[in-house]
Order: structure tokens, then C-alpha cells, then sequence
């Protein structure tokens, strides 16, 4: 006879994905998801073994902020923010009259670098 698992622990700056049930059965999987700018380390669900949680993943704070918004030679930012810039922020460009862009023309902040600048030609 296997043991039921009471509501799967709270994870710090993540949360339960689906809604909560109050018991879970043997071998039943919960799964978590991590708060935005929080990388998860570890598998992202649980499983009810014999009244026991298997562990708990864990929601890393990612270094997110990108630095200043770099130069783009011939071009120029469109519509910027203010810093900082988080992990998924997005920044466009366009280049001056008379020039071509070359690649894509926004660049956004991955974990607190930038992805490749277009340029202008």
C-alpha cells in the first residue's frame, strides 16, 4: 500500500504551475516554474513517491542587466528606456539616410549581454 503526498512545498521565487490539489496520489508529477529573471536549476518537476517529494528544483536570480545601449556607427537607437536593461528587453535600430542595415535591427539583452548589433553600411 503506498502513501498519498499532502500539497507539493512552496518553491522560493517560483511557484506551482498548475492549481494544487489536496492529496496527490504515488507517482503523481507537480510541475514549477520559476519567477521572471529566475533561471531554474534542476528538474522543473516533482514527483509523490510513497507520501515523499522527490527534490525541489531551484530558481536562480540571473544576472539580467545589460550594460548601456551600445553605438551603432551610421545609426541610431529607436524609442530607448531608461536603464537598466533586464534579461528580454529589446532595443530597435535604424540607420541613417543613405546607409543599409545589415542583420537584424533590434538586439536584445540575454542573461546581461547584448546579442549582435546590425550595422550600417
Amino acid at each position: 500500500q503506498t502513501k498519498q503526498c499532502s500539497p507539493p512545498p512552496q518553491l522560493l521565487n517560483g511557484k506551482v504551475k498548475e492549481t494544487q490539489k489536496e492529496n496527490y496520489e504515488h507517482n503523481d508529477l507537480v510541475e514549477y516554474v520559476c519567477n521572471p529573471r529566475f533561471l531554474m536549476k534542476g528538474f522543473n518537476k516533482i514527483q509523490c513517491v510513497d507520501g515523499q517529494w522527490t527534490d525541489l528544483p531551484v530558481c536562480i536570480e540571473v544576472e539580467t542587466t545589460c550594460g548601456d545601449i551600445p553605438e551603432l556607427n551610421y545609426g541610431y537607437a529607436v524609442q530607448t528606456s531608461n536603464p537598466p536593461y533586464h534579461h528580454g528587453d529589446s532595443v530597435q535600430f535604424n540607420c541613417r539616410e543613405g546607409f543599409t542595415m545589415i542583420g537584424q535591427k533590434s538586439i536584445t539583452c540575454i542573461r546581461g549581454l547584448w546579442t549582435q548589433l546590425p550595422q550600417c553600411i
